[in-house]
């Protein structure tokens, strides 16, 4: 400045002129107005003209700045022809000059390099509008020079600038001996390149700065350059020329009324028509969303309706499939779950689902439940029973539902909406949803989704000049002469308005701010620095918090949050605080150095490990923080818990992702590879085993687990020789080191994979030590399995009554302990058990349940088996074309799972059904395919059966015995029961046709002597049956012939053998 009574120019900090002793004109610090010498407070802007400058703790943050150097133009030069003296002097009066405007500016000089200074905008105080600050320093350096050239006889003196805005971390650096506050990031090292780059007079700008004052600034592109220390080509920007600007109170709606009529209308025609419309509001962040849901939401509560809210968060408590619980939570109201549930009589499935919409653990009677449904079908339930409350909730009056940031939402709250607005179709509900156009997840896929229920889009602009020119003027209270340059630079947003104006307020005076982000900063920087703090802290826990929680990370009680409700940073929220807008607590975040951000983040993750697991991993996860890894696996192990299987196999595959290398990853890739089995997903479990266990490395009981998974994978993909080395490796160390759990499964599995080969001893062995390793192990589930395992090796045995127990007592054990995927399993073998003891009504019942819980379950393997029991027992009652049904959905399953063996059954049925129908070409064609895809399997599980068949079809006795010669080799070696009952069943059969009484004997001997060990009425009637009418048909009339006749032909109707009993009955008639 210069002094007013005789002109001579006055350093920086005096307070008196040197030439002739008069006191100075006092700038302020603040806005750098000039006030008469003795002012107390600055006549522009009111600040404290006496108080010392705040001098903030040198804390390391982070915060957007804008660097400057100015250098002296042919300063070597101008040295080396002038006296070292004159030399120091001019460097003097140039820092003098640059240092004046700088501080006049709000700058901060860091240091005097040379010739060279290098000043900071927006650090350790932020003004908001700091980079257009740092281009008026620049042009206020270049001009102040002009007197320096005259006094030191020079034709002219200049300065080269160079200016980078960026994100530095601010903080003091250095030893104990000198540690200055100083900045350190790339934005540094740009400005000082540029400043080299710079010819004399030339003011060069960084791409983001030129781009955040060309408003203001006309700039010119000098294209991309090389610069030292940078790997890729900076474009650079040159300054041509450059104004300086000037000079507002609290935020009111304006505008925006077409678009409130179109959503009142909206909600006119709901409560007139009583079915639901949705209305989605579209914009850029902070163009006012919010605020017309909020005049919405008060135009509905005018038309009395009930008004919910929820909202999707970016992260932290509220944060994506969190909107589930809000929702369902928000529409029960007050009401406790289990007086919702009486008062709605609720059926036992919407129940279940409640609580799983609810995010509450679900007691065994409902867990049962839960568990018979696959992922799909949990979907689709849990949409139905909020469609449903959702409906109850506006029986009474029309409701209206307001969900905002939809940009950040899932899969799972996209469910979440699609419920809804299938609840909309038939009630009076009004959805009010906004987003941002770069993240609007409504597609036309999802809106076809939703389709009845109408969707009006509302795409908010910028306010029209008129309106933003009332909301500023209202605030100035009467207007100002800054108003135009406001709404120039807030372009219509009215966040960007309406911060801008609480900026001015809060601190008076400050020129306007740029950027949000600068501004915001700004604004922190208005806060005393305990208040800061605690806002800084709070943005680590997400746009929402509670008291509790940021009391935890601040380690204090009721930590004060007044003066942030007041500056307008957070606002009390339903359930605790909030940031009144998610760019408010991203740029609060942006300034946390990572080590902090980090150590907040950990504490903040202690605070949620015992209430919120996915969120204390979370917290882990932003930190970096090595435990991550096993806190997202405790949270997946936690949902899996209560059957939420989607969200923990994501879970897990977010721990996988993080962890090392080593044996915890595999046991990660293991307890992936488990959930994917028991959720059905073979084929992606088979590509999890071999990573698995190349990172066990030796932890043997890991190798263990990892093998006894792989092996069962590989038999369900029918790869049963690998099944069996993986086992065989799995078993050795199980065995060996005394696993009791691990040896129950693996027996439990060998016995399965035994099954198939008709080993029925070693099978029955295996089942039976899996049962007792079992019990020994402790393991429920495991016990529910191994009685399972029991029944499939007595019915592979052809010990039907003790398979129809050992099968129903695994069935009620699974139901009374919730275990829905095994009780599915199981339910088709009780029903082919109970059918063969002759309780075909309990057969026809397990076999609907069945299906029905296989379906539900996702579980296609129980589902093929179940339609397998389905056409058995539809055949033998001779209801064919439901038989048919039947078979063609098992062979369409079989040949989606590429499990072949099944496939050569469905085959064979084709081929029965086509014998019946006389189509013997057809019949030849089903049964040859069949037995090729036997040889391809094995041909112990089928082949006797298929080559019962081939053998009735053969063109030559020759041939014919050569099959049934093959069939009793195999049935000798070794195979499962419904070989010996088929393929004795239809030689008996075909020889009573042929008239061979001999033949007719050796199969029904065959077949008596293998049922011997444990008779079974369905292989007793097959014996029966063949004897009586060899009887008949060798000519034995007697009066104990006929009413043995009479007496099979009850019995085959008993058992609803209705098809073979035809021929009895037709042999009665005849008598």
């Amino acid at each position: 400045m210069n002094c007013t009574a005789c002109g001579t120019q006055a350093k920086p900090g005096q307070r008196f002129c040197t030439a002739c002793g008069a006191a100075l004109a006092l700038a302020c610090r603040a806005c750098g107005a000039q006030n008469a010498p003795g002012s107390r407070f600055c006549g522009a802007c009111g600040t404290n003209l006496t108080a010392a400058p705040e001098v903030r703790p040198p804390d390391s943050e982070l915060r957007p700045v804008t660097v400057l150097f100015a250098d002296l133009s042919g300063f070597t030069a101008l040295s080396g022809e002038r006296d070292p003296e004159d030399v120091q002097r001019l460097l003097n009066d140039f820092f003098a000059i640059a240092d004046g405007v700088i501080v006049k500016l709000g700058g901060t000089v860091d240091k005097h390099i040379g010739d060279c200074v290098m000043a900071v905008f927006g650090a350790p105080i932020a003004h908001g509008d700091d980079a257009e600050r740092a281009v008026s320093a620049a042009l206020g350096i270049s001009a102040g020079l002009a007197p320096l050239a005259a006094r030191y006889g020079e034709d002219r003196i200049e300065v080269h600038c160079g200016l980078a805005a960026g994100t530095v971390l601010a903080a003091s650096t250095g030893s104990d001996v000198h540690r200055p506050y100083t900045m350190t990031g790339s934005s540094v090292n740009l400005a000082a390149r540029l400043c080299d780059l710079a010819r004399s007079g030339e003011i060069l700008l960084s791409e983001d700065l030129a781009q955040a004052v060309a408003h203001r600034h006309a700039v010119e592109d000098m294209g991309p350059r090389r610069l030292d220390g940078f790997a890729e080509a900076q474009v650079v920007f040159k300054l041509v020329s450059g104004e300086v600007r000037q000079g507002i109170g609290a935020p009111s709606f304006v505008g925006r009324k077409a678009e409130l009529r179109q959503i009142e209308a909206q909600l006119d025609i709901t409560a007139k028509e009583r079915t639901g419309r949705i209305a989605f509001i579209r914009g850029e962040a902070g163009i006012g969303k919010s605020r017309l849901m909020e005049q919405a939401v008060a135009a509905a509560r005018g038309r009395n309706c009930r008004c919910l809210a929820a909202a999707v968060m970016s992260f932290g408590a509220g944060s994506h499939s969190q909107l589930r619980p809000q929702v369902t939570q928000a529409l029960l109201g007050g009401d406790d779950l289990a007086a919702f549930v009486t008062r709605a009589k609720l059926s036992e499935r919407d129940e279940t689902f409640l609580h799983d919409l609810l995010g509450i653990g679900l007691p065994p009677r409902l867990a049962r439940v839960f568990d018979t449904f696959d992922m799909a079908g949990r979907r689709a339930a849990r949409a139905r029973t909020l469609t449903m409350i959702a409906g109850l909730a506006a029986q009474a009056k029309p409701l209206l539902i307001a969900i905002e940031d939809l940009h950040w939402i899932d899969e799972d709250g996209l469910d979440v909406l699609a419920a809804l607005a299938k609840a909309a179709e038939a009630h009076p509900i009004t959805l009010l949803l906004t987003a941002r156009p770069d993240g609007d997840p409504l597609d036309a896929g999802f809106r076809a989704r939703i389709a009845p229920t109408p969707l009006t889009t509302i795409d908010l602009a910028a306010l029209p000049d008129k309106d933003a020119l009332s909301l500023a003027e209202q605030m100035l209270e009467g207007g100002s002469a800054l108003v135009k340059d406001v709404l120039a630079r807030a372009a219509g947003n009215p966040l960007f308005l309406v911060q801008l104006l609480h900026h001015k307020t809060g601190a008076g005076g400050e020129a306007l701010p740029q950027s949000i982000q600068s501004l915001i900063v700004a604004r922190l920087d208005r806060l005393g620095e305990t208040d800061r703090r605690i806002v800084q802290t709070a943005s680590v826990l997400g746009q929402r918090f509670t008291q509790a929680e940021i009391d935890h990370l601040m380690e204090g009680t009721s930590v004060p949050l007044r003066a942030l409700i007041d500056a307008f940073l957070i606002r009390p929220g339903a359930q605790g605080f909030e940031f009144v807008h998610a760019l408010v607590r991203e740029a609060t975040y942006g300034t946390l150095p990572k080590s902090r951000r980090q150590a907040l983040h950990v504490k903040a993750a202690h605070w949620f490990t015992a209430r919120d697991r996915l969120l204390a991993a979370s917290h882990l996860d932003q930190a970096q923080d090595p435990g991550a890894a096993a806190a997202y696996d405790a949270a997946a192990q936690a949902d899996w818990a209560i059957y939420h299987y989607e969200t923990a196999i994501a879970l897990n595959a977010r721990a996988v992702a993080l962890a090392g290398e080593g044996p915890f990853k595999a046991e990660l890739l293991t307890r992936r590879g488990e959930m994917l089995l028991e959720t059905g997903q073979i084929a992606p479990s088979l590509a999890v085993w071999p990573e698995a266990l190349k990172l066990a490395g030796e932890e043997r009981a890991l190798v263990c687990r990892a093998n006894i998974g792989f092996a069962q994978s590989l038999r369900l993909a029918d790869r049963f020789s690998e099944a069996n080395a993986a086992l065989d490796r799995a078993m050795a160390i199980a065995e060996e080191d005394k696993l009791l759990h691990d040896l129950s499964r693996a027996y439990f599995l060998r016995g399965n994979l035994l099954f198939p080969q008709g080993r029925h001893a070693e099978c029955l062995a295996a089942h039976q030590k899996a049962l007792d390793f079992a019990r020994e192990a402790g393991s429920v589930e495991a016990e529910i399995r191994a009685l399972g395992g029991l029944g499939d090796g007595y019915y592979a045995d052809g010990r039907m009554l003790s398979a129809h127990d050992a099968f129903t007592r695994c069935v009620a054990l699974a139901r009374q302990e919730g275990f829905g995927r095994i009780e599915a399993a199981n339910l088709p073998m009780c029903a082919i058990a109970a059918l063969s003891i002759g309780e075909w009504r309990e057969a026809n019942d397990y076999n609907r349940e069945a299906l029905a819980l296989a379906e539900r379950a996702g579980a296609p393997r129980a589902a093929m088996i179940a339609h397998h029991c389905s056409y058995f027992a539809l055949f033998e009652a001779d209801e064919l074309a439901a038989a048919r049904v039947h078979a063609a959905k098992a062979d369409e399953i079989a040949i989606a799972l590429g499990a072949k063996r099944f496939e050569a059954e469905s085959k064979m049925f084709f081929a029965e059904l086509a014998m019946v129908d006389g189509k013997f070409d057809e019949a030849h064609y089903y049964t040859r395919l069949a037995y090729q895809l036997c040889e391809e399997t094995g041909l112990n599980y089928m082949g006797p059966i298929v080559l019962g068949l081939l053998a009735e079809l053969a063109a030559s006795d020759e041939e014919r015995e050569r099959h049934i010669e093959k069939a009793r080799a195999i049935l000798a070696s070794g195979a499962p029961s419904h070989n010996h009952m088929y393929f004795n069943s239809h030689m008996m059969t075909a020889a009573l046709k042929r008239r061979d009484w001999q033949e007719a004997e050796e199969f029904t001997q065959a077949l008596e002597a293998y049922a011997a060990k444990e008779p079974f009425p369905w292989a007793q009637f097959l014996i029966d049956r063949a004897r009586i009418l060899s009887r008949i048909g060798q000519g034995e009339r007697s009066q104990e012939a006929q009413e043995e006749l009479h007496r099979v032909a009850a019995f085959g109707r008993k058992l609803n053998f209705v098809r073979a009993t035809k021929v009895l009955d037709d042999t009665i008639a005849a008598f």
